[in-house]
């Protein structure tokens, strides 16, 4: 699968977006990846900035073009399919970023405790919750997790990047290992039917290596169930990590270990959300501040 089918596969899965607005990224991208390789051109910051100035069309159609451009670019960084984001100096005419969104605590609590603890499946899907948000773990590298890949005596998790390329250690808590503990005792080997050999850690109702989509699907449900106004996705949970270490005071150059990020930079954006933070309560709070 080239980038573009695999990154409209995971926009697809992760943000269960129309069709209409799926075919508009894809025509946005195939335009752009036509003018390159027409012109034999390099997918660089200057090249970008010329193609966007060749585009006969209104500013807000150009920025709605860039804004696929930096979506598509931020998940080839994202799967480490590049080194840089060549789109990270090119902004729109809307000054305003859009942060991602972060579950409170309070949300979060109740997310996981959405789920049964009496059922194999509401188990596993606590599991699910308390890996993604306990680690910070991409959607994929929770699919690609395999049995050896946990050390519930160490306490470590290790997280391979997308084509094993790369991969990381993550410490575990003690509410996923409880969580891990439980599923790997009383769950997964009972959803192994006829003692079929499988490596996987997450496994579907049928015993086969549960599907990006799967998790999707279980994550969107689980919120449904538990009442969250917003509409979440396994992302999500990865920006909510981020986003509580750094409240909580930990250092951004541990935050970005643990996300895997190859650059700073990348983690950065999460202070943004705390420097908001830090301002809504100034002006809530200091008597002339509004």
């Amino acid at each position: 699968m080239d980038h573009l089918e695999l990154f409209l596969s995971h926009i697809s899965i992760e943000k269960g977006l129309a069709k209409n607005t799926l075919s508009a990224y894809r025509r946005d991208l195939e335009r752009f990846l036509s003018y390159t390789s027409e012109n034999s051109l390099a997918q660089d910051e200057a090249t970008i900035r010329e193609y966007l100035k060749s585009l006969n069309m209104a500013s807000a159609s150009r920025d709605r073009h860039l804004s696929s451009l930096k979506s598509y670019f931020k998940f080839l960084i994202y799967e480490s399919l590049i080194d840089n984001d060549p789109t990270s100096n090119i902004h729109t005419n809307n000054k305003i970023a859009r942060l991602p969104k972060a579950l409170t605590g309070e949300e979060m609590t109740a997310l996981i405790d959405s789920t049964s603890s009496q059922t194999e499946a509401g188990i596993r899907n606590r599991t699910i919750l308390e890996l993604l948000y306990g680690t910070g773990m991409r959607i994929s590298e929770a699919t690609s997790l395999d049995t050896e890949d946990i050390d519930l005596t160490e306490g470590w998790i290790k997280i391979r990047f997308a084509k094993g390329a790369k991969q990381r250690l993550v410490p575990i808590g003690s509410k996923l290992a409880q969580s891990l503990s439980a599923y790997l005792v009383r769950v997964r080997p009972a959803l192994l039917k006829n003692e079929q050999r499988q490596s996987a850690l997450l496994l579907s109702l049928r015993g086969s290596r549960l599907s990006r989509q799967a998790i999707w699907l279980i994550v969107k449900e689980l919120s449904k169930q538990s009442g969250l106004q917003i509409q979440i996705s396994p992302h999500s949970l990865r920006h909510t990590f981020a986003t509580h270490l750094l409240a909580g005071g930990a250092d951004i150059r541990v935050v970005q270990e643990l996300l895997g990020h190859s650059v700073v930079t990348t983690t950065q954006i999460y202070t943004k959300i705390n420097i908001d933070q830090v301002r809504d309560a100034f002006v809530s709070a200091h008597p002339r501040a509004g």
